[in-house]
């Protein structure tokens, strides 16, 4: 478990807090409790009459405040993005994942009863892992400032590696200097066409390949301008 205290100076300063919806629900449900359990104090007093006797008034008392306690003390889970990393905290663990340490964001976006819903987990080069869903507050903003932090790098780090000879893999899809690997398929970069439709991933004399598959879609996408940029750069 990271301690977030720890990590502080490496950290640095806050710069938003994205809670889950569940937490913001049980905040409300706190402080709705907290209300009933003031209001029977105010009626019955306290103690409640016959609070030993265990009557309806000490019963209500109690059960307001045990609901008050339960749903204050377990607010769920939230991510704290600060500026150079971001942790997230949930019941007891705390998750840190510094910018310069992400190696991968793999996103998903699927429909589940007609609503669109999104999920994205953040991996670290050494393992740890940050898993974030629509039942975040403002995910989507929350991630893309994730990937605005790394898309530099690791780009800059793809393209590096294929002017080298190397081969880039992005789930099953793989980008060397020829071009784009999809299988059996080369696609050069001359000739390389990228569309994102329903959830999946278009490569115009490729086919297509399911978002979920392809971890940093996001530099992916961004690649083939960079090649073509370096190249006419010469």
């Amino acid at each position: 478990m990271t301690d977030p205290y720890r990590t502080a100076d490496v950290l640095g300063p806050i710069v938003r807090e994205h809670r889950s919806r569940a937490s913001q629900w049980q905040v409300v449900m706190g402080l709705f409790f907290a209300v009933l359990g003031l209001f029977l104090i105010y009626l019955f007093g306290w103690p409640p009459r016959g609070w030993a006797e265990g009557s309806l008034e000490g019963g209500c008392a109690l059960f307001a405040a045990l609901a008050w306690f339960a749903a204050w003390s377990d607010r769920g889970m939230h991510v704290v993005v600060h500026e150079r990393g971001v942790v997230q905290h949930l019941a007891s663990k705390a998750t840190t994942i510094l910018f310069d340490d992400l190696e991968s964001i793999r996103s998903e976006w699927v429909r589940v009863s007609g609503s669109p819903t999104e999920s994205h987990t953040l991996r670290a080069a050494n393992g740890e892992a940050i898993h974030v869903t629509h039942g975040v507050e403002k995910v989507a903003q929350l991630v893309e400032h994730v990937r605005s932090r790394t898309h530099d790098r690791l780009l800059k780090a793809a393209v590096d590696a294929i002017l080298a000879g190397e081969r880039v893999r992005f789930g099953p899809i793989e980008a060397c200097s020829e071009g784009l690997v999809v299988g059996e398929d080369v696609v050069a970069w001359s000739g390389v066409a990228l569309g994102l439709e329903h959830g999946r991933l278009r490569i115009a004399g490729a086919g297509e390949v399911e978002v979920k598959e392809i971890p940093n879609l996001f530099v992916l996408l961004a690649l083939p301008d960079a090649i073509h940029t370096h190249a006419a750069l010469g």
